[in-house]
């Protein structure tokens, strides 16, 4: 494999993997960012590449600027969490490495390798969706096998198509194992007497809720 070949190699892996990449030279332009980078920090790569940055992130400066700091120490920063980017002046967070690509000693870039915490909260309530799944027995009611005494209802049975829906049933399957307290608040006549029912299955913790 030529050295051209496995530059493209590189790349290309650089391009689909999930961790969010960005790379800058000695002059602190940056030279790579990858599509989950992208998605990670709203940012297109288009508008960033080639640009010095703390130019490209708009709550940066020449003095806040962390690759500049790794560049000249050749220090890295290690599992560090703090946002960079900024969506209508709302902080983007992720956890993130820095580190100095050094050659014969000497720094010639810094890259940044960012945590995709999308992909670990998917992970994360497919996992607890499966546990609730194999905790079933079968039979005509086995959806009512483990279920606190009054509950009548599963996340199944939670009918939503919007985001919000979907965000709130899994934040509710991701408390339901948990020994800690929950206490769940809304309008009277929402749903939340229904959240309380089917987070009660098979948890160990008490649930309460109030109307207001």
């Amino acid at each position: 494999m030529t050295l051209e070949e496995e530059n493209q190699c590189l790349r290309e892996i650089v391009a689909h993997v999930n961790e969010g990449i960005i790379l800058t030279d000695q002059a602190c332009q940056i030279t790579i960012f990858n599509p989950a980078k992208e998605k990670m920090e709203r940012m297109s790569a288009q508008e960033v590449l080639g640009k010095v940055s703390w130019d490209a992130y708009s709550h940066s400066s020449w003095e806040l600027s962390e690759h500049r700091q790794v560049f000249d120490s050749g220090v890295p920063i290690l599992n560090a969490y703090r946002p960079h980017a900024y969506v209508s002046e709302t902080p983007i967070y992720i956890h993130y490495s820095t580190y100095p690509v050094v050659r014969q000693g000497e720094v010639i870039g810094v890259y940044t390798i960012s945590r995709n915490e999308g992909i670990l909260r998917e992970l994360l309530y497919e996992t607890i969706e499966h546990k609730r799944l194999l905790s079933r027995e079968d039979g005509p009611h086995s959806e009512l096998i483990g279920m606190a005494k009054g509950t009548h209802f599963t996340f199944s049975d939670m009918v939503g198509t919007s985001q919000a829906m979907k965000t709130l049933v899994r934040e509710a399957q991701t408390v339901a194992p948990l020994h800690t307290p929950v206490l769940i608040t809304g309008e009277t006549g929402d749903v939340e007497p229904q959240y309380l029912r089917s987070d009660q299955t098979g948890r160990p913790g008490p649930l309460s809720h109030t109307g207001i």
